[in-house]
């Protein structure tokens, strides 16, 4: 866990790690609700959820690139947030991070 920690400070981040046990989703959720955070970090490539009040930032640790990087957010305050974690990430890698496109989801540079 303090490998993880490191990761999410080392790109510009902070905040702590959570452990709970049930499904990905469930722990998802438990955070949103119990911890009032300002973005939720899930290191599962493979995770989806509708946008929702919270910014969901969704990593993949294997992959390098347009697809390493999913950000999940809704709001009138998408456009902003998006830039905020783009220049976050963008600190600590060489190279400029894309966002994928979607309908509900901008792209960032």
């Amino acid at each position: 866990m303090r490998a993880l920690e490191k990761r999410i400070f080392r790109h510009g981040f902070d905040g702590h790690i959570r452990t709970d046990v049930g499904t990905l989703g469930e722990a998802v959720e438990q955070a949103l609700v119990a911890d009032h955070p300002s973005l939720v970090v899930v290191d599962d490539p493979s995770f989806d959820a509708a946008p929702g009040a919270v910014p969901l930032l969704v990593l993949d640790g294997v992959k390098t690139g347009p697809d390493a990087v999913r950000l999940i957010v809704g709001g009138e305050e998408r456009i902003e947030v998006a830039e905020e974690v783009a220049r976050r990430l963008a600190k600590s890698e060489p190279r400029a991070l894309w966002f994928r496109r979607t309908p509900d989801r901008p792209t960032t540079v």
